[in-house]
């Protein structure tokens, strides 16, 4: 480990001397809580002259505040006012006592962005943020010893970019800045490890595996003695992927942890046992417990950076009690939380959670008038705050507001907003309510409109308002509506029929619709195409003798002459069964093509429980693929060989497999957008066919 890190040190070295050729700090080891003057002398090729240049600075700290845990960033923006001389300028920032690192991100203009498989691309404005590398100084302690977390932070924000604009993904990078962190404060393990999964590439894994084997072996030797090890234990499992393990140690952590007379012990147990819960009232009492628990213990950050805040635990009930079915105890636990008068809070976990109630709310007509409530309830005050023509100082009044940046705060509420327009419109359709859907999926796109990544970054809205546009647009307009969306490549399949009936509505007949369709497309499809060609792989796919539902052995080597794409899936994977609408779509492209064959692979069912029942476990993904009509072969890897020998670290992943056996791309990861992932499958499918 000595040499590892001391080689990361020598590598990392260069690029941070670098960053400082274009920008200096009035101090070479600056120190928590000091004043930093700085100067910076933008780039050539990157600005104009008659470009307005801005700069934000992201504090990053050990922060305990209730902002850090609501929203879980250990970031604080702050817009910086720069002052001009020549070429260069100048400006300064107060840091904090708990700043263990700045990150500066210049630019000018409105900066837009499209998102690209994990990262962002910029598509608007102009930023220098070194090229994708960052602006990073990390600060020092009396002893002039880099802080601890400093490096962290930076690693954790390369691997995955943890603030839009002030770096790129760099995976390579970001793990040997982890891995220096790690050798500074061999403690930091603790955080460190939780990114492993991120870092790996056929460059890292056996490196990383050889590390995982290392801790492992050292936790067994000394033993697990306490609630800590016991969780630590589990995370190395996690990424070792021995998943009954895994299992085991998370259950022995939460046992351990109830009788600790630690409390954050005590904290990580009733929240991990929390995750588990079923029942409303085992949940209130578990939250009150963990709230009474977490308010009187004096926890530092290092233990608070793992844990989250009684609000997000509130919500996340309101998404359990709807995904097990009690939708009649929803609007008690909204009421008695008061979680519709809290103050208006930009955090995904409310978002995904109370989708997931509204979701499940708005399928039963008896509870149909509620769920309205619950949507509007969100989006109201959302919508206010947004058409307020001073919403800069209604921003900060805002839980968390010091973690983002102006546009940031405003993109995540306008986000919300269109979310929750949407959802309204939603439920009025279902009502009949045909003029105030189409008002509120209007007001859906306009807020769209006010984010960074715009109105057609959006598919699963895109799709809604097309349906509307039909009904309340003449079909001119609504083509040319819809048209756009299309060619914007943010689409979803069923959309081509909507088009295709405002077509016929304002040709006459379907006469030239092909033609043009393919042209809406073809920007995307060329796009598509290109960047498969850096994508393409060429090794021999591991084969395998599966039994599908029937009991039939499915065979990859009887396969072969054919092209295959297999799609690794399982019942409890959200991501997988959101791409089913669009693989689908795939699927009945080629349904009278013999030489394409589709396997869906059921895997990671057992995770190690005992007793598990196989048969139970293949009913129910038997059972969901029937329910929803899907016209998919599926194949069960019920021992988790399969998904082990194509190295899977997880799922959703699908493979296309040449008619030699070979694999010629894998895809790992959920794509929401029907339309891009409709297209790229094609594009894959075609070039090795």
């Amino acid at each position: 480990m000595k040499r590892l890190a001391t080689w990361a040190t020598i590598f990392l070295l260069p690029i941070l001397l670098h960053a400082q050729e274009q920008l200096k700090l009035s101090t070479e080891k600056p120190t928590p809580g000091a004043l930093i003057k700085f100067t910076y002398t933008p780039p050539s090729g990157v600005f104009s002259a008659s470009d307005k240049i801005q700069c934000l600075i992201y504090k990053w700290g050990t922060y305990t505040d209730e902002g850090a845990l609501l929203t879980g960033r250990s970031s604080r923006a702050q817009e910086v006012v720069l002052t001009k001389l020549g070429n260069t300028y100048s400006g300064q920032i107060q840091t904090d006592t708990s700043t263990v690192l700045l990150s500066f991100s210049f630019y000018s203009g409105v900066l837009k962005w499209k998102p690209v498989k994990m990262d962002y691309a910029l598509t608007g404005g102009k930023l220098d943020n070194h090229n994708g590398a960052g602006y990073f100084f990390p600060f020092y302690d009396r002893n002039g010893k880099e802080c601890q977390f400093s490096n962290y932070f930076i690693g954790a924000s390369l691997v995955l970019p943890q603030v839009r604009g002030v770096n790129s993904i760099n995976t390579d990078r970001g793990f040997e800045f982890l891995l220096k962190e790690q050798e500074l404060y061999p403690d930091s393990k603790y955080y460190t490890f939780n990114w492993l999964g991120n870092c790996k590439n056929p460059k890292t894994e056996e490196q990383i595996k050889s590390m995982l084997k290392k801790e492992e072996e050292g936790l067994f030797a000394g033993g697990l003695h306490t609630a800590k090890d016991l969780r630590f234990m589990a995370t190395v499992s996690m990424f070792s992927d021995k998943r009954q393990q895994w299992t085991y140690f998370t259950q022995q952590a939460i046992e351990m942890g109830k009788t600790s007379k630690d409390p954050n012990d005590r904290l990580h147990a009733l929240l991990d046992e929390y995750y588990t819960l079923q029942d409303a009232a085992r949940m209130d009492s578990s939250l009150k417990e963990y709230t009474s628990l977490l308010n009187t213990s004096n926890l530092g950050f290092e233990q608070k950076r793992d844990l989250i805040s009684p609000y997000a635990m509130q919500i996340r009930m309101i998404g359990t009690l709807a995904y097990f079915g009690q939708l009649n105890k929803v609007e008690s636990y909204v009421t008695k939380y008061n979680l519709l008068n809290q103050k208006v809070i930009m955090d995904e976990g409310a978002v995904y959670n109370f989708s997931f109630a509204l979701d499940s709310l708005m399928t039963y007509p008896e509870y149909i008038d509620y769920a309205e409530k619950l949507a509007n309830g969100i989006y109201k005050p959302y919508a206010a705050m947004l058409s307020d023509p001073k919403s800069d100082a209604s921003f900060s009044q805002l839980i968390g507001h010091a973690y983002y940046s102006k546009a940031d705060a405003k993109n995540e509420l306008a986000t919300t907003a269109a979310i929750f327009a949407d959802y309204c419109s939603q439920i009025n359709l279902k009502k009949g309510n045909n003029k105030a859907a189409w008002d509120y999926a209007k007001e859906s796109h306009q807020f769209l409109n006010m984010t960074t990544t715009g109105v057609y970054q959006a598919p699963d809205l895109n799709a809604r308002y097309a349906v509307l546009a039909e009904k309340n647009l003449p079909a001119k307009e609504a083509q040319q509506q819809i048209g756009a969306m299309i060619t914007s490549g943010d689409w979803k399949p069923d959309m081509l029929d909507i088009l295709k009936r405002v077509w016929i509505k304002e040709k006459g007949s379907d006469a030239g619709f092909d033609a043009y369709v393919l042209s809406l497309r073809k920007t995307n499809i060329e796009e598509a195409k290109k960047t498969l060609l850096a994508e393409q792989l060429n090794y021999a796919a591991p084969t395998f003798e599966l039994k599908d539902f029937d009991g039939k052995k499915v065979s990859l080597s009887e396969l072969k002459g054919k092209t295959v794409v297999l799609d690794f899936w399982a019942t409890w994977c959200g991501p997988c069964k959101a791409s089913f609408p669009g693989m689908q779509k795939l699927v009945t492209s080629y349904k009278n093509n013999p030489d394409v064959k589709f396997l869906f692979v059921d895997t990671w069912e057992y995770q190690g429980q005992p007793n598990f029942d196989y048969e139970k476990k293949a009913k129910e993904a038997a059972d969901y693929i029937s329910a929803h009509h899907y016209d998919f072969h599926v194949v069960l890897d019920t021992a988790n060989k399969v998904v082990a020998d194509y190295k899977i670290d997880g799922i959703p992943a699908k493979f296309i497999i040449d008619k030699n056996g070979n694999v010629r791309y894998k895809v790992v990861g959920f794509e929401s957008n029907e339309g891009k992932l409709f297209d790229e499958m094609n594009a894959m499918i075609e070039s090795i066919k």
